[in-house]
């Protein structure tokens, strides 16, 4: 994931889909879904590397 600002995180590598996270102080807010499950397990555990998955 590249890193935009502290907070905010995008995944530029993967066709059709934009998503990143939003780390907060009451947890990590994701936007958007990879639609392959392997993308969608990696992001999980680059998610839970950064805190808990609030919203």
């Amino acid at each position: 994931m590249k890193q935009l600002t502290k907070n905010v995180f995008v995944e530029t590598e993967l066709r059709g889909s934009n998503h990143g996270i939003v780390t907060t102080s009451d947890g990590i807010v994701m936007i958007d879904s990879p639609h392959k499950p392997s993308d969608a397990l990696r992001l999980k555990a680059e998610v839970e590397r950064r805190g808990r998955l609030r919203y």
